[in-house]
């Protein structure tokens, strides 16, 4: 595993700082991150993949392009990717700042029934929408998703970061299999029968993660177990059915149903899962009392468990705010020409100080979720004027986000070749809207 990349930074389009490692698993580490110049949380995803697997970067790489481009409220999208000086690869996503389940599972233990049902019910309509769009999660555990004591507010993770059972014996060979990089994979690819993730296996370790939620264990790799046990057994036979654990035999069945040997016989999309358990919960006798999960606290757990969550405790602390972002984007310049857009009214290659001098700064302020840039022709650059010079921040079109966490105003000039440069102050206020800067050609 590479070490000491806290503190470095990572420059595509855009830079980012490298924060603490957070999790691990097999060859891939996930760091804490931020964009700047307005510290967007994000994950960074570091494939330490060794020589001669150009096949699994490849995958990673066009995995991460069709995240990119999924919309959808309760997943993380893929924001950039490239690679390390040293030829590792990255892949970099949003990053919210809810713990991921597996710390409230560490301090809970276990969820009820309807506790359950409330959360795969939120996560389900985004797995069923990056299968729509051709990516299959991949690596569906708790430590993929992201949510306080709301559980119907939880939101899916690290898309498309994991590895399949045939590229985890490649990179890891000679080195043993890790139980939480094996935990989402179904049994038909530990079988052999197939080679790449398909969205019934992202059925079955939803299903594995149900069964978890509500037992504490998975149900063939639980922490107590052997894993070359737990592989025997994910192979060869069923899991053990949850009414011989106290569960009521239909609740029995359905997540049965969805860790079926067989994939065919799994259900097809995972909103049908969470609308069946959704109506099976609200028929079953409540077994727990009503303490919230705030109250309720785990009697026992493993030492492992416990530098688990510290770590995760440790995520949720460390996660920048960003409900302190306000206001909207405004542009509040006509220029001498009677044209309604702010219009590029010097030269940069010649005197951007000219600029400055001659063409007020367009005020603007920002949205909560973030400040919308964008320009005709696209691909303008935007850069962050300083006092003591100037950093690129992207092109156009570009997301801001969150606002202005340490700054009340930012100034930003935007550029393109053969067109006039523009200045732009970046300030919270309460009200306006997106912006679109049409760039004047310098003829």
């Amino acid at each position: 595993m590479i070490e000491e990349l806290e503190g470095g930074t990572i420059t595509t389009r855009h830079r980012y700082t490298v924060g603490p490692r957070r999790d691990a698993v097999a060859s891939t580490s996930i760091h804490e991150g931020v964009r700047e110049p307005f510290d967007r949380p994000v994950w960074i995803h570091v494939y330490d993949l060794g020589e001669d697997h150009e096949q699994i970067e490849v995958r990673l790489v066009e995995t991460a392009h069709k995240v990119a481009s999924l919309d959808h409220p309760r997943a993380l999208a893929a924001l950039d990717h490239g690679q390390l000086d040293i030829g590792v690869p990255f892949v970099i996503t949003t990053r919210s700042e809810r713990p991921p389940l597996s710390s409230l599972l560490a301090r809970v233990g276990t969820l009820s029934p309807a506790e359950t049902a409330a959360l795969i019910g939120a996560i389900a309509p985004a797995i069923d929408a990056a299968h729509d769009a051709g990516v299959v999660h991949g690596a569906l555990s708790p430590r993929c998703i992201f949510t306080d004591d709301d559980l119907e507010d939880a939101v899916l993770g690290h898309i498309g970061s994991g590895l399949t059972y045939d590229e985890l014996l490649a990179v890891d060979e000679g080195s043993p299999l890790q139980r939480d990089s094996l935990a989402p994979l179904p049994p038909e690819m530990c079988r052999g029968e197939v080679s790449q993730h398909t969205p019934e296996g992202d059925l079955y370790a939803l299903g594995a993660l149900v069964y978890q939620c509500l037992t504490g264990s998975h149900p063939f790799f639980p922490e107590d177990e052997d894993l070359e046990v737990g592989l025997t057994h994910i192979k060869s036979r069923h899991a053990r059915p949850l009414d011989e654990l106290g569960f009521d035999a239909p609740l029995s069945d359905l997540i049965g149903a969805a860790l079926d040997p067989d994939p065919d016989d799994r259900p097809a999309r995972a909103t049908e899962l969470a609308r069946e358990l959704g109506i099976l919960t609200r028929e079953l006798t409540p077994e727990r009392t009503n303490r919230s999960l705030e109250e309720r606290q785990t009697p026992a757990r493993s030492d492992r468990d416990s530098r688990a969550s510290r770590s995760d405790d440790d995520l949720d602390g460390n996660a920048p705010d960003e409900r302190g972002a306000v206001a909207a984007i405004a542009i509040l310049a006509l220029l001498a020409t009677n044209i309604g857009w702010v219009l590029f009214t010097a030269p940069f290659a010649q005197a951007p100080e000219t600029t400055e001098a001659s063409q007020p700064p367009a005020p603007l302020s920002i949205l909560p979720q973030g400040l919308q840039l964008d320009s005709e022709p696209q691909g303008a650059s935007i850069h962050v004027v300083r006092t003591d010079g100037e950093d690129l921040l992207g092109e156009t079109p570009q997301i801001i986000n969150p606002a202005l966490p340490r700054n009340e105003s930012m100034r930003l000039r935007i550029s393109a070749d053969g067109h006039r440069s523009v200045l732009l102050d970046v300030e919270r206020r309460a009200d306006g809207q997106d912006v679109k800067l049409v760039l004047e050609r310098a003829d």
